[in-house]
């Protein structure tokens, strides 16, 4: 059974130990986003349990490696939500304004001004 954690750390130990990123879901309440990330593996359980225990060990060049690689992961995730949502927020203003392919022109002058 997969694990799904906001826990950046435990995700880096894990990876460290073989598991497998299968995800970043980002989810957005009360204005702040959340990442969870899913790993799994045949012995994800048993990684958590370690990491929580205090009893973890790791490579440390490698759990850098996997730290790295997740943090370039959840931003990846985190900016792809931030670009759908801007494009949402783009579409949603269009079809306020009903302006489809309108373009923003100067206003013209009067023909009768002083000079």
């Amino acid at each position: 059974m997969p694990l799904a954690t906001e826990n950046l750390y435990l995700g880096a130990y894990a990876l460290s130990h073989g598991a497998e990123l299968k995800g970043v879901v980002v989810t957005r309440s009360n204005g702040r986003q959340t990442a969870v990330f899913q790993l799994d593996c045949p012995w994800i359980h048993k990684l958590a349990d370690e990491y929580y225990a205090g009893t973890a060990v790791v490579n440390l060049a490698e759990y850098r490696e996997k730290l790295e690689e997740l943090k370039d992961r959840l931003f990846g995730a985190l900016r792809s939500v931030r670009s759908e949502t801007e494009r949402r927020h783009s579409n949603d203003a269009h079809d306020a304004t009903g302006s489809k392919g309108a373009r923003r022109t100067a206003p013209r002058r009067s023909s009768s001004s002083s000079r």
